[in-house]
């Protein structure tokens, strides 16, 4: 058995093993987590924010037939260093292509910083690389966030995804005191999107107060501000140029509250989502407990809190654009990803290297809390509470209590058994996810045989839970539903291609229409997911505001659509046939299940 140090708080001291971040081990477990990742997250193109991307990579603001499109000048103002390069690379056959690329490498990158990450916090590569595959078969690494439903891995290309390897780098380069790195890494994320770069700078401010005098003399200043300008200088002059004479003339907090208040308002809270996040927190805060280095990745979680507790009133205090476009509320992302994947350290450290048995199967427990199928708060909680009572036991006050002692083998047999009920009851995450407790009897046999047997029983674990998820991700339903509206929209999508280019549709407000427009590229009257662009082009909010608010006002029948059609000069509108027959004076051109085309008669 390996040695297992810890200081007088109970902080894992991780052995002496200076390559770990260079074993072969350990990047070929990266490789590994990438295929993975990949797989569990699958790739979708033209779904969620592609609508907005696709075009602004294919630059559709420079087409003359689109000129007098409104939404389609707006994406002039849009800035991140990834679609101004884009632009530049891509065309309308290879985009789909491109964007699977891009994809792809942004998660390398992000699985890279993983595993050097892990790396620091456990020292040795066999425990580094289970626990980062551990931590891309969580389900709490992917998907978006509970409040500000920020993204963490998710299925389809997206410039905000890009920013985890470069963030995840700044942090890395802070700790080891390599400053010029730390600043360029800060500054690519601030040219991939500018209000995570800004949350970064947030945190690495106060990181960097906190390494204390080496760090406050001017030539470490120096090389983090020149790393951060030659990354960040030329997205920061486009940003500049997209201020100036920006005028907002309308109620901010109204037109966020109408268009989404979930990035963005403290009303939109969910309860059951913010008693998530306060789980994940409080986890996050609980794993440094047994980790090295128990400061600085408890600044890395406060910096991000304060700054949400900021964005809970700012907005409210003062409802300025700037302040919207912060979104503060999505910095809970950061604090998720935080919090798992030091959570899933703590886990595999406790479970390899506790000498005491009750903690050791703690740490189990909290790894088969987070390795479930699906997001399960029970769950959630019941790791926590694992992973609170095995900080509890490392206290030396403990020791002192015989009774505890005498008590603690009950406690961690209750805890799994809860787990175990809980598990066997809900099958949230399908009966083959209940497999991976084949773990727990394996690894109680193994304990006493040293860190090498126990790894086995976790290697398990991860194996079952990797198989488990892969069969989940070959079966799983399409991310776009097929459904009569999205079956309709493929079979539009194809007869309205042939129509002139000029030619503007009036649509239902349905989002299932979303990507109408990056589809056909025939723009529609007005949409809801239109209404972003007045973030970025405030001037875009009266046309949006008005041309929403009377679509939304026009009952289902076809001749009031027809009457508004008429009257905004609009000759292609698209009617659920439930509304009637084409209204006077427009033709059927197509009828699917759901909807029909009607164009204005010649």
């Amino acid at each position: 058995m390996s040695a297992t140090r810890t200081d007088a708080a109970g902080h894992f001291a991780p052995p002496p093993t200076p390559g770990a971040a260079r074993a072969p081990l350990l990047w070929a477990a990266a490789l590994g987590a990438l295929a993975l990742s990949l797989v569990f997250t699958g790739f979708t193109f033209g779904i969620g924010n592609n609508v907005f991307h696709i075009p602004l990579a294919l630059r559709w603001f420079d087409a003359p037939e689109l000129a007098n499109d409104a939404f389609t000048q707006s994406l002039r103002h849009f800035r991140s260093g990834v679609w101004m390069l884009m632009q530049g690379l891509t065309s309308p056959e290879t985009l789909e292509r491109d964007m699977h690329i891009a994809y792809a490498l942004s998660r390398a990158a992000a699985i890279v910083a993983l595993a050097l990450w892990q790396a620091r916090l456990l020292g040795t590569p066999r425990l580094a690389a289970l626990a980062l595959l551990a931590t891309v078969c969580s389900p709490w690494i992917s998907g978006s966030s509970p409040i500000g439903d920020h993204g963490l891995f998710i299925g389809y290309f997206s410039h905000s995804e890009m920013t985890w390897g470069p963030l995840l780098g700044a942090l890395l380069a802070m700790q080891s005191r390599r400053w010029l790195l730390a600043g360029l890494c800060a500054g690519i994320c601030f040219a991939i999107n500018a209000f995570v770069g800004l949350w970064l700078l947030a945190v690495l401010a106060a990181l960097w107060w906190q390494a204390g005098a080496e760090a406050w003399r001017p030539a470490p200043v120096a090389r983090l501000a020149a790393g951060w300008l030659l990354a960040a200088t030329p997205v920061l002059l486009a940003i500049g140029q997209t201020l100036h004479g920006a005028v907002v003339d309308f109620d901010y907090l109204a037109y966020i509250r109408l268009y989404y208040p979930d990035h963005f308002l403290a009303e939109a809270i969910d309860r059951r989502k913010a008693v998530q996040f306060g789980l994940l927190l409080a986890g996050g805060g609980l794993a440094t407990a047994v980790l090295p280095a128990p400061r600085f990745w408890r600044t890395a979680l406060l910096v991000p809190l304060a700054v949400f507790a900021v964005g809970l009133v700012l907005p409210y205090a003062w409802p300025h654009r700037l302040v919207f476009n912060l979104h503060l509320l999505r910095i809970d992302g950061l604090i998720q990803f935080f919090s798992v994947v030091l959570m899933l350290a703590a886990g595999t450290a406790l479970a390899a290297q506790a000498r005491e048995p009750a903690r050791a199967v703690l740490g189990l427990l909290v790894l088969l809390g987070l390795l479930d199928g699906v997001r399960e708060p029970a769950e959630l909680l019941l790791a926590v509470a694992g992973l609170g009572l095995a900080v509890l036991m490392g206290q030396a006050r403990w020791g002192a209590h015989a009774a505890l002692h005498r008590a603690a083998p009950w406690a961690v047999a209750a805890l799994a058994l809860a787990m175990l009920g809980f598990d066997l009851w809900s099958q949230a995450g399908g009966a083959l996810h209940t497999l991976r407790w084949l773990a727990l009897p394996v690894f109680l046999w193994l304990w006493r045989r040293g860190e090498a047997a126990r790894t086995l029983a976790l290697a398990l674990l991860v194996l079952i839970t990797a198989a488990t998820h892969l069969h989940a991700a070959y079966h799983r339903p399409p991310k776009v539903p097929v459904t009569a509206q999205t079956r309709d929209l493929d079979a539009l999508v194809a007869a309205v291609r042939a129509a002139p280019a000029d030619r503007v549709f009036l649509v239902p407000l349905d989002r299932s229409f979303e990507p109408f427009f990056s589809r056909t590229r025939h723009p529609v009257w007005v949409d809801w997911k239109q209404g972003a662009a007045a973030m970025w082009a405030p001037a875009f909010h009266a046309q949006w505001s008005a041309r929403y608010a009377a679509v939304r006002a026009l009952p289902a029948q076809a001749a009031a659509w027809g009457d508004y059609a008429r009257a905004q000069g609009l000759k292609d509108l698209v009617l659920p046939i439930a509304a009637g027959d084409c209204p006077a004076g427009f033709a059927q051109r197509w009828q699917g299940e759901v909807y029909r085309w009607c164009a204005a008669a010649p």
